[in-house]
């Protein structure tokens, strides 16, 4: 799993290639004697990237510069949670002796988790109602919650509502306008200041 910050991963070259043992007579008998010189080593020439699509180039978020040796590393650094899921290096190694090998070298998965939202757009403070003539609407459609990390992750909101005189009575969900809360009564005793509390639970959709 990766997740926010770079990540250095290193390739493993495939078992040594062989195939030179049945074009090259001197590589064979070096082979199957065990002889010194007889070199198992290589590079790597190259790495894709594949996101399930196909390989393709890598993107700018994964970094690959040749080591030439079998010691290879790839830096890894997500962006935000746009990239998350399951995502694979495929590398193209040259052995000393033998021909190139293309094979998956390294599989890897993205993750994102949500630490908080940021929140905007919420209704002025101490607005004056008259609610005796009509009932009065607090809007909550311009309220914009944002991610952060920016995981992409889709999410649904549910209100509650509390008012400082514990009679709920007055204020209800709205249904002229959704989401809102909406405040009527025609009982002038209850004339006063009042303060209305919203709570928000956010619910994220799986994946």
């Amino acid at each position: 799993m990766v997740g926010a910050g770079a990540s250095s991963q290193t390739l493993v070259p495939p078992d040594s290639n062989t195939s030179a043992t049945s074009t090259d007579r001197a590589f064979e008998k070096c082979y199957k004697s065990g002889e010194a010189g007889c070199a198992t080593t290589g590079a790597f020439d190259s790495v894709q990237w594949d996101n399930g699509s196909g390989a393709t180039s890598l993107p700018s978020w994964i970094t690959f510069s040749s080591s030439g040796t079998t010691t290879q590393t790839v830096s890894i650094t997500p962006p935000d949670g746009t990239v998350k899921g399951t995502h694979s290096i495929i590398a193209v190694f040259n052995p000393t002796n033998g021909s190139d090998k293309t094979y998956t070298a390294l599989t890897f998965t993205v993750g994102c988790e949500v630490s908080s939202f940021s929140v905007s757009g919420a209704p002025s403070s101490n607005p004056t109602y008259n609610i005796f003539t009509s009932r009065s609407i607090i809007n909550l459609t311009g309220l914009t919650y944002t991610q952060s990390p920016a995981c992409g992750y889709t999410f649904t909101s549910s209100y509650a509502h509390t008012i400082n005189s514990n009679d709920q009575s007055m204020i209800f969900a709205g249904t002229t306008v959704v989401p809102s809360f909406e405040i009527y009564t025609t009982d002038t005793s209850k004339e006063a200041s009042y303060t209305v509390s919203i709570a928000n639970t956010i619910t994220i959709g799986s994946g």
